[in-house]
């Protein structure tokens, strides 16, 4: 298995564009193709960037932790 760090601007888009490419990305990480490896300073800019009023009111229905956690099930955490 791959192990990839998606950046946030990935998980952005999937979001906005749920077929585009950056949301293929994310499905393979769900599914189990690629294996996401995150660190808690990148953990915490994903929780920060959705949680920003601009992209709550563009995505107003998905509630952020739930984004994370759909998304990162299968993630290696990397703390320090």
């Amino acid at each position: 298995m791959l192990s990839v760090v998606i950046d946030t601007n990935i998980i952005l888009s999937s979001l906005l564009q749920p077929l585009g490419p950056p949301a293929q990305v994310l499905y393979l990480v769900r599914r189990g193709f690629l294996q996401m490896c995150v660190s808690a300073p990148a953990y915490a800019e994903y929780e920060e960037v959705l949680q920003r009023p601009h992209f709550q009111r563009v995505a107003v229905s998905i509630p952020p932790m739930r984004v994370l956690s759909h998304s990162y099930g299968n993630a290696v955490y990397y703390w320090q």
